[in-house]
């Protein structure tokens, strides 16, 4: 999946609004059977610029137990890393 460039106001805190460039998507997941009283999934999610050096990549285990019909209980870390060199710094001015 693309998803296209935007303009974002919230990507400087506060200061003007900048392109936020577009990039590439994909996940994936997979899944034991819902219905298990335990229940094993592992999700990851890849992200590269369309034009840059901008990266992301997460891994999402989780581990669901279901001991009673009124008891749920999951554990569900992540990883995620994220490349990106650009940042807003300060906006210049013109003397």
């Amino acid at each position: 999946m693309t998803v296209p460039a935007t303009l974002d106001e919230t990507l400087t805190r506060g200061g003007p609004v900048v392109m936020h460039p577009g990039y590439d998507f994909i996940s994936s997941s997979i899944s034991t059977d819902q219905r298990r009283t335990t229940v094993v999934s592992w999700r990851t999610d890849f992200a590269k610029g369309a034009h840059d050096r901008f990266g992301t990549l997460r891994f999402n285990p989780q581990v669901a137990v279901k001991p009673a019909a009124n008891v749920f209980i999951s554990v569900s870390p992540s990883f995620r890393r994220d490349d990106d060199p650009a940042q807003y710094v300060q906006t210049g001015r013109r003397g």
